[in-house]
Formats: C-alpha cells, sequence, structure tokens
C-alpha cells in the first residue's frame, strides 16, 4: 500500500538500528563471499517491475558463482538472541518475503542471504540460498 501511495509511511522508531544494520551490509557481504567463494558485486540501482510500475526493489548486492551463475544478496544483522531463527539455514518468513519478491521484480531465478549477529565469521554468520518458485507467485 505504501508502494502504491494508498498509504503513508508510519514513523519508524528504530532509524538507529536500522542505520547499524545498513552500516554492517558491506561487513555481512564481504563474509558470504570468503565463506561461499562466489564474488560479490555492489548494486545500487532502483529496480521496477517490467509490467507492475509501484514494485520497487533496491537490492543490498548480486553475487556472481564461479560458474557463472548468480543472483541477488541480502545482507541482514541480528542479535543472538535471533540466531535461532536463522538455524539449520533456515530464512525467517519475512525475509524469505522480501526476497522471493526481490527476485519477482528483478525478474531472476536465486537469491541468497548472509545473516551476522556476532564478531566471529566462522560461527556467527549464515549463507542460506534460496530459489525462485514461480508457481506461488500472485503479482
Amino acid at each position: 500500500m505504501i508502494k502504491k501511495g494508498r498509504i503513508k509511511q508510519p514513523p519508524r522508531t528504530n532509524t538507529r538500528q536500522l542505520e547499524m544494520g545498513h552500516m554492517l551490509e558491506p561487513i555481512a557481504a564481504h563474509w558470504f563471499g570468503v565463506k561461499t567463494g562466489y564474488t560479490i558485486i555492489d548494486d545500487t540501482w532502483m529496480y521496477q517491475h517490467a509490467s507492475i510500475p509501484y514494485c520497487l526493489a533496491n537490492f543490498d548486492r548480486r553475487f556472481i558463482r564461479p560458474n557463472g551463475t548468480g543472483g541477488i544478496l541480502e545482507c541482514k544483522s541480528t542479535t543472538y538472541y535471533k540466531a535461532s531463527d536463522w538455524a539449520d539455514d533456515a530464512i525467517p518468513l519475512y525475509y524469505d518475503f522480501q526476497g522471493r519478491y526481490y527476485l519477482g521484480v528483478d525478474d531472476t531465478d536465486e537469491g541468497a542471504f548472509s545473516c551476522m549477529w556476532g564478531n566471529n565469521p566462522d560461527n556467527d554468520i549464515v549463507t542460506p540460498e534460496f530459489t525462485r518458485d514461480k508457481d506461488k507467485e500472485d503479482i
């Protein structure tokens, strides 16, 4: 509704937390590349769906595998209290929706998350990948 201009964005009460998350994106992207061996590319464009003008997306990064395939990378940070939400490469539902929405806007088939919650890149980061399922899209 916000993107359609039907309602205003409510004031955000967690602006400092959002700022911190934005500042940590390059770190999460770096360790995603180290952990996976993929090339990470900054992507600062605003994208618009080809046939639905109000469907907009701005990605954190893109990744490219050594075989040349790749997709959209979303970088997240969380607290130790929320780390279990990412156990076994699970993706919390609200982030899963965001990632799949971005794949639909960009007409891309693959995406990944890099979520970190501490300062030990061997233990405090997960890098789950996901594939687009066009049968579940209802745009």
